[in-house]
């Protein structure tokens, strides 16, 4: 027989998986003898295990983005409410949008262009800066339109609603004139 055949693989498993089970299966014995090569592809090493940490990790790996695009501004709110100060008075706002940024930056919840872009939004609405003083340090206040512009038609091609708005209003006008 070849050498590096998959035969091989299956047989040098079977020797390797016949040892020890592993740590995160559980601390019984389980089944069998020895832990079978399809126990490293599930999530458990018998019945008693099925419910193990396997599921709820990859449950967690689907919507921790969303929890931390959620729960940071919540969490930050004490820097924003609670940390006034007399002689500069939109500190507590500065920071607030500097962790969060930060926040952002680090986990990547949400793309870093878009984590980047913040300040321009963030900036004016908590009335750190105005909208123009903001869009000054990225771009001009018409390239910013622009650039605003074309995300817009980049959502509306993507989600394809320039196609929703065109059937609606062949629904509502029909396909011959009457003129």
């Amino acid at each position: 027989m070849r050498r590096g055949t998959s035969t091989d693989r299956v047989d040098l498993l079977e020797e390797t998986t016949q040892d020890a089970v592993p740590a995160k299966y559980g601390t019984h014995e389980p089944e069998g003898a020895a832990v079978h090569k399809t126990d490293l592809i599930s999530a458990s090493c018998c019945r008693r295990c099925s419910i193990r940490s396997e599921p709820i990790m990859r449950h967690v790996r689907s919507w921790w983005k969303s929890a931390v695009v959620i729960l940071t501004p919540v969490l930050l709110l004490p820097i924003l409410l609670l940390w006034k100060d007399q002689s500069y008075p939109n500190i507590s706002s500065a920071a607030y949008i500097i962790m969060l940024m930060a926040v952002y930056w680090i986990t990547e919840a949400i793309p870093l262009v878009v984590t980047s872009l913040l300040p321009l939004i963030l900036l004016p609405a908590l009335g750190v800066l105005t909208a123009k003083l903001a869009a000054v340090r990225y771009l001009t206040d018409t390239n910013m339109l622009f650039l605003g512009g074309l995300m817009m038609a980049v959502a509306i091609e993507k989600w394809d609603l320039h196609r929703r708005i065109a059937l609606r209003l062949l629904l509502l006008v029909g396909s011959r004139p009457r003129w």
